[in-house]
């Protein structure tokens, strides 16, 4: 694998090793996060229940992302405690509340975009329906929106969606990141992906193909019950143990060969800024 490129399937393989080997290490904090996603399915329509299992999954899968990280780096960091981790990867610490934040970060990044994308739907809407009917009275949240209005939302949620898309890419190895280098990293990672788009997301899509797969599953088969329930536990599990341990690892090695083509690429006063800060330079 040449330093300025990423392979696909190197990396796919890569990823599927790296959950094999270190699954067995941290079964059970990914049970957790298993038991946790099959009881958000059950919850149906409590709310207070949805709400605690929704954290819950949460810190569950921070605690299991962060267990598998700092097996990923461990060898980077010998004798460090931050990089050892608890039973069955079960552990609260400094680690995770970096991981924590980062996410955290990343969560306000979207929904201040999504805040963005509503005002400027709301623009539009106001603004097509005042052009074509130039006397009509002020429109109302119930006032029907001409075709021009919902050509024009429809292209600003299109455009909003491949954007979104393209930023989670160009930023998808901030779990890595963040953990290895023992701070914050959320957009300071950026230059890492740059001109590497389009392999990171065709080894995404094959890592998440099986959870892909299942969910269409489920989806197909909504006329019986009993066989989504099957379906549902069998996406759950796959999800915990095999995906989510795969993505993680995916992350990581994309990481390491990346950063490393940084630091082959830039001179040593450019790379020592690179990943200063958790927002760090576009």
């Amino acid at each position: 694998m040449s330093n300025n490129k990423v392979e696909v399937m190197g990396a796919v393989r890569a990823a599927a090793d790296f959950a094999r080997k270190n699954v067995r290490h941290t079964a059970g904090v990914l049970a957790l996060v298993m038991v946790l996603n099959v009881a958000g399915d059950l919850g149906g329509r409590n709310v207070l229940l949805s709400i605690v299992v929704g954290v819950g999954t949460v810190l569950a899968g921070v605690m299991a992302n962060a267990a598998l990280l700092r097996l990923a780096f461990a060898d980077e960091h010998p004798g460090d405690p931050d990089f050892r981790i608890g039973p069955q990867g079960f552990q609260w610490g400094r680690t995770e509340i970096r991981l924590l934040g980062a996410i955290l970060l990343v969560a306000l990044f979207f929904v201040l975009a999504l805040l963005v994308l509503l005002l400027l739907a709301v623009v539009a809407a106001i603004a097509t329906m005042a052009l074509g009917h130039p006397n009509a009275p002020i429109p109302t949240p119930q006032t029907p929106l001409p075709p021009a209005g919902q050509l024009a939302i429809s292209v600003l949620v299109t455009l909003f969606v491949l954007a979104g898309l393209w930023v989670a890419v160009r930023i998808c190895v901030y779990p890595a990141a963040t953990v290895a280098e023992k701070r914050v990293q959320v957009f300071s990672t950026w230059a890492l992906t740059r001109g590497h788009f389009a392999s990171i997301f065709a080894a995404l899509v094959l890592v998440l193909a099986p959870a892909m797969i299942l969910a269409v599953g489920i989806e197909a088969c909504s006329a019986f019950p009993a066989v989504q329930g099957v379906l549902a536990l069998v996406f759950a599990a796959v999800s915990a143990f095999v995906v989510g341990p795969m993505v993680t690892g995916l992350y990581a090695h994309l990481y390491r060969i990346l950063r490393v083509a940084q630091v082959h690429q830039s001179a040593p006063s450019e790379n020592s800024s690179a990943l200063a800060g958790p927002w760090g330079s576009v």
